[in-house]
């Protein structure tokens, strides 16, 4: 690797990163954790899961995590665990997939931390997707399931690691995989169906169709859940879309994550990539071009997939949380995408990368996020770091906290929350005593009531 270059890329990694890891301490329960945290004062967690299998969704996983929550233990605190797990998570996954595909350590410590920083300047929305916890349980976490399942497949495979523990965390992985997002399910059958194939002559090949057919038996389980089919027909009818209408919208997502995320992502990776030196090793005995048809095949049926499942559930646009697992899924595609174009930009002087680089920064800086988010992610950070808006954000929730609290039985109107770090921050209590925000509120305290004061 070139020293002073390196040197640069993990300084301006770092400058990305560092940020979301010291806003992870600013984390307050939000929304739905205040429904799912409260799960526990009345019910066991086997009658919580069982309640939602019937009544509203299948994913076991993310209800158990949020049933869990510190609410669950009557305090608020301390949900700023599960970004900061999150985060290094994200980093630990990472490092070991590079290590698959370029056989260094020091590359793969590298690339974890520029795949990361990509990762953190490109997500749809930071906050649903670290610091909310009810969106960090459902998607989030599962992905880095997902990819752990790969990792753990292909360590099964080529290292001499078929021990009852490498089989048990499989089957664990699996377990919980689908008790997250739909989105990831049948992708998940995929790579365990590819991997019995792999397998078909190999002493492998008994547990390798085991945990197939497990996927299987657990895809029917989650399919045919009572509660997905009363929350698709929760929707308002008149948003009912044909079949040729989700194509269309399919189709149409399909572009915007492609030239708002897919396009600034290889352009990140690749100028990154080549300013450090990253070698590529993997898949060296395929021609170029044959790589280059199969990644461009995978890159669209990935994309496909993955944004008509959740369209034809929801017949609309989702929302940037599933936007969120999106990205995250097309991801090593653009890495390795990424990464086998290398060597083919060796005749070019770092100095046009780093003009390359300014140039992609000027356009994310300029070019709005999303059309929910303007501002995009890095100036999100700063801003609400360096302008105090978290610091006050927190004396907000703790001055609701003082006056939420030793009011048991009673009708209590709280103040809006006014310092809203859009970077961290989801949803307010409502204005309506009745909503089930407020309810699930006001009955961790024990109040009769809680509402919002409307504004004048």
């Amino acid at each position: 690797m070139s020293r002073p270059n390196l040197v640069v890329v993990l300084l301006l990694s770092f400058f990305v990163i560092i940020p979301f890891f010291y806003l992870a301490f600013f984390t307050q329960p939000s929304a739905d954790d205040f429904s799912y945290g409260v799960g526990l004062m009345d019910h066991s967690l086997w009658d919580v899961n069982v309640t939602r299998y019937l009544n509203w969704g299948s994913r076991y996983t993310a209800t158990t995590i949020l049933s869990l929550s510190p609410m669950a233990f009557h305090t608020l605190n301390f949900f700023w665990i599960y970004p900061l797990a999150l985060l290094m998570f994200m980093l630990i996954i990472f490092y070991h997939l590079f290590k698959i595909i370029t056989y260094n350590r020091n590359n793969a410590m590298v690339g974890s931390v520029i795949v990361n920083s990509i990762i953190l300047l490109l997500m749809p929305s930071t906050t649903e997707g670290i610091y909310w916890l009810a969106g960090t349980a459902t998607y989030t976490f599962p992905y880095i399931f997902f990819l752990t399942l790969i990792v753990k497949l292909y360590q099964y495979n080529t290292v001499d690691n078929t021990s009852l523990i490498s089989k048990l965390i499989l089957v664990g992985l699996v377990i919980v995989i689908f008790g997250g997002s739909e989105i990831i399910l049948p992708l998940t059958c995929l790579v365990l169906f590819l991997n019995t194939i792999k397998n078909i002559f190999t002493s492998r090949f008994k547990f390798s169709v085991s945990i197939f057919i497990l996927s299987i038996l657990l895809f029917i389980f989650i399919y045919f859940a009572p509660g997905n089919h009363v929350r698709s027909i929760a929707s308002d009818p008149s948003e009912t879309v044909s079949f040729i209408g989700v194509l269309k919208l399919t189709l149409s997502k399909m572009i915007i994550i492609t030239i708002r995320y897919s396009i600034f992502i290889f352009c990140f990776a690749v100028i990154f990539f080549k300013l450090s030196n990253i070698e590529f090793k993997r898949f060296t005995g395929l021609p170029f071009q044959t790589t280059s048809i199969l990644l461009v095949l995978g890159y669209l049926s990935l994309l496909f997939i993955t944004c008509f499942i959740p369209l034809y559930g929801l017949k609309y646009y989702f929302p940037l949380r599933v936007e969120n697992l999106v990205v995250l899924l097309l991801l090593p595609i653009l890495i390795v995408a990424a990464l086998i174009i290398q060597p083919l930009l060796t005749k070019f002087k770092p100095i046009y990368f780093v003009a390359c680089l300014a140039f992609v920064s000027g356009v994310y800086f300029l070019v709005p996020k999303n059309a929910y988010i303007t501002k995009n992610n890095l100036h999100l950070v700063y801003s609400d770091i360096f302008s105090g808006k978290v610091d006050k954000y927190r004396e907000e929730i703790d001055g609701r906290h003082k006056l939420s609290s030793g009011k048991e039985g009673k009708d209590v109107v709280l103040p809006p929350i006014v310092n809203k770090p859009m970077s961290i921050f989801f949803k307010d209590l409502n204005s309506k005593p009745t909503h089930y925000y407020n309810v699930s509120y006001a009955k961790f305290y024990g109040m009769r009531s809680v509402k919002i004061k409307e504004k004048q």
